[in-house]
């Protein structure tokens, strides 16, 4: 494995609508510390679509949530074609090898559709449920988990505060891991657009951490459009 930290970067679904996020993006990640960066993109509006037939048609929770990881395997290739300077790799194994010798300087985008419905039921300690209460934030914490990640962060779009007049501003949520079995630490709030600040709140970090967070919209929750406070 690569001598750097990993950091788990979740890109969230309501971002894919903001025209700016790529050259915020690359102001985000230029004043990070180094790390091997491992991308994975919220389902946005398509998983959003799949809770609307679920609520029509009675698909069920296990069909739901498959549906909405290959929404996520879709948003993984749109934003792979928005940031093509990014490694992709969309299996486990492949993975892997490339953080082995990764030195940090080319973003990782990793698609979890294969991870998901092949290899993550069988790590330890415990899988996630197949419901609907399973958010991206949820996988992009249980990816954290199984890499050993120092930290997970969640960018998600949100409205300026004040008399900011930008129509989104890019907020990322951080967890650290501490030590083994302890809880997650959040860290302050960053935005590389306009300065958004507040209480981090989701996804757990930790070798025994619940990696699950509750939500009654998967993978791209109410709360992933998140204002500032």
């Amino acid at each position: 494995m690569s001598q750097l930290p990993i950091r788990v970067v979740k890109v969230g679904g309501s971002l894919f609508g903001f025209a700016e996020f790529v050259p915020a993006w690359n102001v985000w990640l230029a004043e990070q510390s180094p790390a091997v960066n491992v991308l994975i993109a919220g389902g946005g509006k398509l998983a959003d679509a799949v809770r609307e037939a679920d609520a029509v048609w009675k698909l069920g929770e296990e069909a739901s949530h498959w549906l909405c990881i290959e929404a996520m395997g879709v948003s993984a290739r749109v934003l792979a074609a928005v940031l093509p300077e990014a490694r992709w790799e969309a299996t486990w194994d492949r993975l892997l090898d490339t953080l082995a010798s990764a030195d940090g300087r080319q973003p990782i985008l990793f698609s979890p559709v294969q991870f998901l419905s092949h290899i993550e039921a069988d790590l330890p300690p415990r899988p996630l449920p197949h419901r609907w209460s399973v958010t991206s934030d949820s996988i992009a914490a249980r990816l954290a988990q199984v890499l050993s990640a120092s930290e997970l962060v969640l960018l998600k779009s949100a409205d300026p505060a004040g008399s900011v007049s930008v129509s989104a501003a890019l907020r990322g949520r951080r967890f650290r891991r501490g030590g083994r079995g302890s809880e997650p630490r959040p860290l302050r709030q960053s935005a590389t657009f306009r300065a958004v600040t507040g209480q981090s709140t989701g996804a757990t970090v930790g070798r025994n951490a619940n990696p699950s967070v509750s939500s009654s919209n998967p993978f791209n929750a109410p709360g992933n459009v998140a204002h500032a406070v």
